[in-house]
């Protein structure tokens, strides 16, 4: 009994660290993941195609990737999906860009809008570095490198995305 009220004692006698503490604790230690996803909706079918075609591109053998950031591409490659309990693949489901490091920038396009086309671009990056940096700022060269590739700004007229999150 006097061992159980010791351990219930200490652990009152602990410090309370709160949610932000415990999750800048945390990036300190392992690093930290950095995501977004910029999405382009309602394009005109003709332009989703026409993104999508400059970015499938890069996929082809011996094609020269540029620089992700300041860092070396390594790899572009048209992923295919498949559904682990019936085995259909479902082919053609977006351009993978994924840098030496394992920074990666997707390209999905999705039909599902009520309107033409929407390009989804999705960024992600992990640091040991970089762990208190804003998610827009830490991911501008992903951002800079997947307006290069997609050519999206002049293809679709628009200097930004519709929506960020």
């Amino acid at each position: 009994e006097m061992l159980r009220q010791n351990k219930a004692k200490q652990w009152y006698q602990r410090r309370v660290r709160g949610v932000e503490e415990v999750v800048r604790s945390h990036w300190k230690e392992y690093g930290r993941h950095f995501y977004s996803r910029h999405d382009y909706e309602a394009l005109t079918s003709e332009q989703g195609a026409a993104v999508m075609a400059a970015v499938d591109a890069y996929t082809a053998p011996g094609r020269a990737l540029p620089k992700m950031g300041a860092e070396a591409t390594a790899s572009c490659v048209n992923f295919c999906y498949t559904d682990p309990i019936t085995g259909d693949k479902a082919q053609n489901q977006g351009v993978v860009f994924t840098s030496i490091s394992g920074s990666r920038v997707i390209f999905r396009r999705s039909g599902t809008g009520s309107t033409g086309a929407t390009i989804r671009i999705y960024l992600e990056l992990y640091s040991t570095t970089e762990t208190e940096g804003e998610v827009g700022e830490v991911l501008a060269p992903l951002v800079q490198f997947a307006l290069t590739v997609s050519d999206i700004s002049a293809i679709s007229g628009r200097n930004e995305p519709t929506v960020i999150t």
